[in-house]
């Protein structure tokens, strides 16, 4: 049942938080609480902060920066695999066909090591040593270097 709002205390000019309430309904008065609650939970910088902010930054830098800088050492760092590969050296790092590192694998990597705002150079040098571990180069057994204990075939 729809009240009438012709009638109601708000429409005659008369306003107290009880009346708007007898207007507004159970399940209205639980929205206003809970929009309340968030406006004041929203204005708190603290938590508003906490929201916005990754656990993990680079110092002077906005999240754009970031991201672009980021997307740019992955780049980077692909480009430096594919060269040791073509010089004849191994490779830094591993990764499968279909698997494509972006700036936030390498951030997800060092966030994994470090906290808090850090310098552009930290978080490249920890996302590239993640890299590394989480793909390792595995060459098949008859790459590999004899071990020492095996006699060599002449």
């Amino acid at each position: 049942m729809m009240p009438n709002l012709l009638h109601s205390p708000l429409r005659a000019g008369t306003f107290s938080p009880f009346s708007l309430a007898l207007v507004v309904g159970k399940e209205g008065r639980r929205l206003m609480l809970l929009t309340i609650l968030v406006a004041i939970w929203l204005g708190n910088p603290a938590h508003a902060r906490d929201l916005v902010q990754p656990a993990l930054s680079i110092e002077g830098m906005t999240l754009e920066q970031q991201r672009v800088y980021l997307d740019g050492l992955a780049d980077g760092f692909q480009i430096m695999n594919a060269k040791l590969k073509r010089q004849g050296q191994p490779p830094l790092y591993c990764i499968p066909e279909k698997v494509v590192v972006l700036g936030r694998d390498l951030l997800e990597f060092a966030a994994e090591d470090l906290q808090g705002p850090q310098e552009d150079l930290t978080i490249a040098v920890s996302g590239l040593l993640g890299l590394m571990e989480r793909y390792p180069c595995t060459r098949p057994a008859d790459e590999r270097p004899p071990s020492p204990d095996t006699p060599a075939a002449k």
